[in-house]
């Protein structure tokens, strides 16, 4: 939580690590948490700025520790591991979060458990785009998503365990282009616009059972 206590202001704004400057509607706001999520763990330089109605420019600079708890339990914004660099995050940058830990090895893949994505009626909540490692999402939700809550294209080893997948806009979890030999096995998908399951286009040897 951001507060300022003084008269006669026209603008208050911050960045996180020399970042885009990010504008705070009045006098108090909360830092984005988009912003905050592409951080690296460990410390971050947030930088204050305000500007008065003489344009005098004043800024103050905190360091706060990212360790993903400042949102509260792990509950992320919608998106993209890309193996190949063109989402948020690649497998490797993922592990960089809490809420991320493995090697992507069949005895030690990554896993991505225990978090909620909220979609906000965009897009889709989780995707993960060309990847042949070995991978887990589980204990985790997925909701609110403008297509769905969960999507693999080119994707190959993954298993999706014990998930919650729900209300999403379309589909509650796709399979695309090419994504083989993935286990989605006991997961509660259910209130999704028009499809449950949706495997699409050249999608071979994957096993879905008990949801």
């Amino acid at each position: 939580e951001l507060n300022i206590t003084e008269a006669n202001l026209i603008s208050t704004w911050y960045n996180l690590n020399d970042g885009n400057n990010i504008t705070i509607n009045g006098s108090n706001g909360t830092i984005d948490q988009a912003s905050w999520n592409h951080c690296e763990v460990g410390p971050v330089k947030v930088s204050f700025f305000v500007s008065d109605i003489a344009e005098n420019v004043i800024s103050q600079e905190i360091y706060l520790n990212h360790t993903d708890e400042l949102f509260g339990d792990i509950i992320l914004s919608r998106f993209i591991i890309d193996n190949n660099g063109g989402g948020t995050y690649t497998w490797e940058e993922a592990t960089l979060r809490s809420w991320c830990n493995g090697s992507g090895t069949l005895v030690d893949p990554y896993i991505i458990a225990s978090i909620e994505i909220d979609g906000q009626g965009a897009g889709n909540g989780l995707e993960i785009r060309d990847s042949d490692m070995y991978f887990r999402i589980e204990n985790s939700s997925f909701y609110n998503a403008g297509d769905a809550g969960l999507k693999l294209v080119n994707v190959s080893n993954g298993v999706i365990y014990n998930n919650e997948i729900r209300n999403n806009d379309n589909r509650g979890l796709y399979l695309n282009q090419e994504s083989d030999y993935n286990l989605i096995e006991q997961n509660i998908i259910r209130n999704n616009r028009f499809y449950g399951v949706y495997v699409y286009r050249y999608c071979d040897y994957n096993v879905i059972s008990n949801n």
